[in-house]
């Protein structure tokens, strides 16, 4: 009986018992409901209680808070319910204030919204639960923990305490939950849900029960969500417990534990309703307001925080790495959003905050690339990659992958889904070394690139639908199912699960590469207007220099040839695979370092 309003404006959920044919439910299931039914309304009663005496002790709050005759009853007057003393009590609010109040709950959204906010929550949910999200999301939010902590938050340190602090579920542990930082993230309390945990906490469950439980794919979608869940809670926990031991009032350590990273819970009265439809974009306007609001109260320990945990490391890192060519030849997205570890034998990545490893790594990275190299292209890209980062998308997730296939690029990373040297080929041959057997089957079925096929997945199910489809096509191989996956050439460390999370492949995606088709598509569209126009817009030297590029690119057709060769052959190992399309990865590499007159790659 709780309405479906925000805070207040609630409906007396005390009723006369009466008689009913309907099935009667589990009492155990009633008692926890009825309990979690009343808390939630006397905590979102407080709310409007608490408004209500605020305008009370303050004059002139007439205008936006005031009391009136219990006989009105529609909201269409801005009317707020609120009960003191047991008794209704009716105040009609200035209407800002009452949609804040209610957060737009009771506005009934209408089929369109809830169509699009489907593939927002498949997104929102695939790449949060996505492995390499789990084991990655932690490293970056050490940063920020450190940068906005109130308690001297020690990164990794303070987060493993937190975690041992959940997993013995000692009084610190019970001591946060009861304060209201645990809040911050949602548990679903749906019947299955409920009957489920009442089942465990019983250990009432079958045999036939827990065979059910291993085949379900939902056991291991739990599974991941609490992966994901014990590194946040780490890090929340963390903070909490640092703010206990120093002799913070519990409500005041939940507040900094909450408000550590960000508080998923921050939501404006509109941008619920475009958080519905736009994954992560309430993420993003809480990760710049967090970092707004922390300059604000604390400038001088931020700006202190932030020298430290993330432009010092940036800088050191760039001034180790700028002369590497291995660095100067991953792309630029790699190197905006991580920071790049060279050693001899691997490239290891460290994922940066978002939007303050952007503003205060990335921009200082582009800058001393400026200045130490003279480099013509440093700041190719930055006012975008600030944009991405400060900016939060306004195209809803629904037709975010589908404009990125029919535009063929990615709004992630800047580049092409498809690359240039495939570009020419029948749309099912776009399609790399590991490309999935199954976007190659549906590739070839309905002549669409495997390569945006991926790109679909990806775009609604983010890397857990990617994930998921590999497993699959595992279990098939294992069974003979996908005989096209089971000669594959074979990976690197950089290429395997959760491995990729922290490295990347050498020469994957050359910078070098894609600088030679960017001027080698410059050139083609001058010519061609010229032609088109007969005006000169390509000099005769460009002319001649569009010449020596059509010629590698004739050559770049051939090194595919050879590569689809290799994938197709049925003696060679999957090793051998790999090592020859490594050295033909190489030979386009140096093809097109030669062409801007960059040394030779060893």
């Amino acid at each position: 009986y709780m309405s479906k309003g925000g805070f207040a404006n609630l409906h007396n959920p005390v009723k006369l018992m009466k008689g009913s044919t309907r099935e009667i439910l589990d009492p155990l299931e009633s008692i926890v409901k009825n309990t979690y039914l009343f808390v939630n309304i006397a905590e979102r009663n407080k709310v409007g209680r608490a408004i209500v005496e605020l305008a009370e002790s303050k004059e002139g709050a007439g205008r936006f808070v005031e009391k009136v005759d219990a006989k009105y009853t529609t909201s269409k007057e801005n009317i707020l319910t609120v009960y003191r003393g047991g008794k209704a009590e009716k105040y009609q609010l200035e209407p800002d204030l009452y949609r804040a109040t209610l957060a737009l709950d009771r506005e009934s959204a209408n089929t369109v919204v809830k169509l699009l906010s489907y593939p927002a929550s498949w997104l929102r949910a695939g790449a949060t639960l996505s492995p390499d999200f789990i084991v990655r999301n932690p490293i970056r939010d050490q940063f920020s923990a450190f940068i906005n902590s109130k308690y001297g938050y020690i990164p990794g340190v303070d987060m493993v305490k937190g975690i041992f602090h959940a997993v013995k579920k000692d009084e610190m542990y019970w001591q946060y939950q009861n304060s209201g930082a645990a809040s911050a993230t949602l548990i679903s309390l749906d019947r299955d849900y409920l009957q489920k945990s009442l089942k465990d906490f019983f250990g009432n469950k079958s045999t036939k029960e827990k065979v059910v439980t291993v085949i379900n794919p939902k056991t291991y979608i739990e599974m991941l969500r609490e992966l994901s869940d014990i590194g946040e809670y780490g890090t929340r926990l963390g903070e909490f417990a640092k703010g206990i031991k120093k002799g913070a009032d519990p409500l005041e350590a939940a507040l900094s534990a909450r408000d550590l990273t960000l508080d998923f819970g921050r939501l404006g009265t509109h941008m619920k309703q475009f958080n519905r439809i736009i994954a992560f974009m309430n993420a993003s306007v809480q990760g710049m307001d967090k970092m707004r609001r922390q300059f604000i109260e604390k400038p001088l320990p931020t700006i202190t925080k932030t020298v430290l945990s993330i432009t010092l490391p940036s800088v050191l890192l760039f001034l180790a790495n700028h002369d590497d060519d291995r660095y100067k030849e991953l792309p630029r997205w790699q190197k905006d959003l991580f920071w790049i570890v060279l050693t001899k034998n691997n490239i290891y990545r460290i994922p940066k905050p978002f939007e303050m490893g952007v503003l205060f790594g990335t921009v200082p990275e582009r800058i001393l690339a400026w200045v130490l190299e003279n480099d013509p292209e440093a700041f190719k890209g930055i006012a975008s990659a600030i944009k991405d980062a400060a900016v939060p998308s306004y195209i809803p997730t629904a037709l975010l992958p589908i404009i990125e296939v029919w535009a063929n690029k990615s709004y992630f990373t800047g580049r092409p889904i498809v690359p240039e040297k495939e570009k020419r080929l029948m749309p099912k041959y776009q399609f790399g070394p590991y490309t999935t057997e199954t976007a190659k089957s549906l590739g070839n079925l309905l002549n669409l690139s495997p390569r945006k096929i991926e790109a679909i997945i990806r775009g609604y199910t983010g890397g857990l639908g990617m994930y998921t489809v590999k497993l699959a096509e595992g279990v098939g191989g294992a069974t003979g199912a996908m005989e096209g996956d089971r000669n594959k050439p074979s990976l690197s460390a950089s290429e395997y699960p959760v491995f990729k999370a922290f490295m990347v492949k050498e020469y994957s995606s050359a910078q070098s590469v894609e600088d030679f088709y960017d001027e080698l598509n410059d050139l083609e569209m001058k010519y061609a207007t010229t032609k088109q126009t007969n005006e000169p817009h390509i000099t005769p030297k460009e002319y001649e220099r569009l010449k020596v590029l059509r010629k590698v690119a004739d050559k770049f057709s051939e090194i595919r040839k050879a590569e689809r060769k290799v994938r197709d052959s049925k003696t060679l190992t999957p090793d051998q695979k790999k090592a020859a399309l490594d050295r033909a990865n190489m030979l386009t590499v140096n093809m097109a370092r030669a062409t801007q007159g960059r040394k030779k790659m060893q």
